[in-house]
């Protein structure tokens, strides 16, 4: 499994992204996504659990126009273009 590194001050959901375009064709699952964040460089400072905030950041996104990502069994992959 390969970790991800971000730059110090990336916020959230562009850690997600990133850890959704690097992931595996698949798909990765929230508490995923948030296992790969937490390894990486990202710095949380919040009092809400990461594998919370990842769920919510995910739901939040998904009801944005121009959401990037499919969603499939529970699991989030980046859509062809």
């Amino acid at each position: 499994m390969s970790t991800a590194t971000y730059p110090l001050r990336t916020g959230l959901r562009d850690a997600i992204r990133r850890t959704v375009a690097a992931g595996s064709p698949r798909g990765l699952k929230p508490r995923e996504i948030a296992a790969k964040i937490e390894f990486s460089e990202f710095t949380d400072t919040a009092k809400t659990p990461l594998k919370r905030r990842v769920a919510n950041e995910l739901w939040r996104m998904s009801k944005e126009a121009g959401f990037p990502f499919g969603k499939r069994s529970g699991r989030y992959f980046l859509e062809a273009e």
